[in-house]
């Protein structure tokens, strides 16, 4: 791990004024994308919180805000065996900091939320506040940070389409509800995918993987384009901005048709 931008380390000389300029700071800061982000890409621990993305704007902006080192990781001549690795960058908020974040991110954490609340509680009370109060704004931007943790923006010749999945039923099933209240999915009866619970072999690491029962959803034409609208003026990595600017510049050009959607049974698929 290499530091790309060494942090500051709080002490009585500079704590005082470091969570000042936080707070002054915190005004303009989207703390529910962060919440969204953190939900699907972040490791909550009692010491720190980490983020790590093959993407860098959401890892500096992090860094940025909490002057916390950038950190970047390169993938080892074992990994280039096995695998075709991207660097990664990494940013560790920790201490004080730490708790600052936890506590401005918990009202609007879904996925994460009783390990914040644990962390938190160690030190001063929960804050109040909860993800079922989140106002139609608030849930777009923690959508955005969450599908730019765990979505996958397609754009090509063929096919235009944003897919999500998570292991955690729960969030995916929040996530599509909202969705539909909120009229991005118009087809009232378009289900969850589920793929059930697998393990396989991988030779090349002499090993077997486990893979968790993992629940997704798949959006194209109509509902993709009031999704790109609602959640693009909040998202940060500008690989899947370009891939949303690309989505709508298409369907602007040819207006998507709304139709029912329809999808084929497969043997390892089935619908919740």
């Amino acid at each position: 791990m290499t530091v790309l931008i060494p942090g500051l380390r709080l002490n009585n000389k500079n704590k005082e004024y470091f969570f000042k300029e936080l707070e002054q700071k915190s005004f303009s800061v989207n703390w529910p994308y962060l919440a969204g982000m953190i939900d699907g890409d972040g490791c909550v621990r009692n010491v720190d919180t980490i983020l790590g993305l093959v993407d860098k704007e959401p890892v500096e902006y992090l860094s940025k805000l909490f002057t916390s080192s950038l950190m970047i990781k390169l993938d080892s001549k074992k990994n280039r065996t096995a695998y075709v690795c991207q660097p990664r960058y990494f940013v560790s908020v920790s201490g004080e900091k730490n708790l600052y974040l936890l506590k401005k991110i918990y009202p609007y954490t879904v996925e994460k939320r009783e390990q914040i609340a644990k962390v938190i509680e160690q030190y001063e009370p929960v804050p109040s506040g909860h993800y079922l109060e989140h106002t139609k704004e608030e849930f777009f931007q923690w959508f955005a940070g969450f599908a730019e943790a765990e979505g996958s923006f397609t754009f090509t010749e063929k096919q235009r389409r944003f897919s999500i999945g998570t292991t955690n039923y729960m969030v995916i099933d929040y996530v599509f509800r909202k969705l539909k209240q909120y009229d991005i999915v118009f087809n009232k009866l378009k289900p969850l995918q589920t793929v059930k619970a697998s393990v396989r072999y991988e030779p090349q690491k002499k090993y077997n993987i486990t893979r968790k029962e993992h629940y997704s959803f798949t959006l194209s034409g109509i509902d993709l384009v009031a999704l790109c609208k609602k959640i693009l003026p909040y998202m940060m990595m500008q690989r899947k901005i370009s891939s949303l600017k690309k989505i709508l510049e298409h369907y602007n050009k040819t207006p998507p048709i709304k139709k029912n959607f329809v999808l084929k049974n497969r043997n390892n698929i089935h619908y919740v």
